[in-house]
């Protein structure tokens, strides 16, 4: 066990849910420092990101959820007290299917988290960058294995391309050699995107099958990663080559897509779902151990919108909902 010689508090401030539902209830309070046990990481919280989780959550979206909690299921901070890590270390973390859903998370100063959804990150990274890097990177790379993977070259469509998790997958996919075709719904997005050299199709002025058609000689991609759902599907699914991929990753415009029967089948094509929440401990550790080397390389980093002090969560949350955030916002927790 190593430790940070500094004095942990007794008490720590906390952003607490009290209540969830369509008006959650959430409050900033002293709670206790969680304990340090062997197998897991008392980490000093220095960021943790307002994502599209945590808000379905404190809105009653999954259901029960054991109040009062502390959200916050991806985070970064630095190492206080762990087995693995050597004290003052600088690390991502995710809560897993369980960390910030069902018991406390990263919405705090300190956290508990077990050792293996814990990994080094890149000192290339600010601290608000390495708040959002977690969930976000490891959602991208998951789905992308969970997909076969991809090939050097090969055309992958991608939506919400400049949220959170859609801008890593851009991101991901071209670190793995791929040419990804973002999908956007405003011109000022676009703009962002192509002044990074990436293809892109604006939902403002384009037809996502027709511009794809074009894109792609009229064989269409062979791969779809879509974490926004709704009324879009339907042409993501029409926009695959004959036996092409659709992972689904997120449900942000709707969680009830209509889908054409006769062109999956017809068309041999395949739809996968996707939740890095379900993979092992053990994956998890690994694909955060890949995905920090790729940062450590240059080749992720990411995007932030925009950054609140924990007391303005609010604030975090109405940009959120509002997609019209250009990257992934960000709670300072100092």
């Amino acid at each position: 066990m190593t430790q940070v010689q500094e004095n942990v508090p007794e008490l720590m401030r906390a952003l607490v849910t009290r209540e969830v539902g369509s008006e959650p209830i959430m409050d900033i309070a002293d709670v206790p420092v969680p304990k340090w046990r062997p197998g897991y990481s008392l980490i000093r919280v220095k960021a943790a990101s307002i994502n599209q989780l945590s808000n379905t959550i404190r809105k009653g979206g999954f259901g029960h959820t054991p109040v009062p909690l502390i959200q916050g299921n991806d985070g970064a901070g630095t190492i206080v007290t762990s087995e693995r890590y050597p004290a003052g270390t600088r690390v991502s973390a995710i809560g897993g299917n369980t960390f910030g859903i069902t018991e406390d998370g990263m919405f705090a100063e300190y956290a508990l988290i077990p050792d293996g959804l814990v990994t080094p990150i890149s000192a290339n990274l600010k601290w608000s960058e390495a708040g959002a890097f977690g969930i976000n990177f490891l959602t991208a790379y998951g789905a992308i294995q969970r997909a076969g993977g991809v090939s050097a070259g090969q055309n992958v469509l991608i939506t919400g391309a400049t949220g959170g998790v859609g801008n890593a997958l851009v991101q991901t996919v071209s670190a793995l050699g791929a040419k990804p075709i973002a999908v956007v719904s405003t011109e000022k997005k676009a703009e962002y995107l192509r002044d990074s050299g990436i293809i892109t199709i604006d939902l403002s002025t384009d037809n996502v099958v027709e511009k794809v058609s074009e894109l792609t000689d009229s064989l269409g991609v062979t791969l779809v990663l879509d974490p926004v759902g709704g009324p879009l599907f339907p042409e993501l699914q029409r926009s695959l080559s004959r036996q092409g991929t659709l992972v689904s990753i997120g449900f942000t415009a709707g969680n009830t897509p209509q889908v054409d029967l006769l062109d999956l089948i017809a068309g041999d094509k395949r739809i996968l779902g996707y939740s890095v929440n379900d993979e092992s401990e053990s994956w998890v550790s690994e694909g955060l151990a890949a995905i920090a080397d790729l940062a450590e390389r240059g080749l992720l980093k990411p995007r932030i919108d925009s950054t609140v002090t924990l007391a303005n969560f609010e604030e975090g949350y109405a940009r959120l909902i509002s997609r019209r955030a250009v990257g992934s916002i960000v709670a300072m927790i100092d």
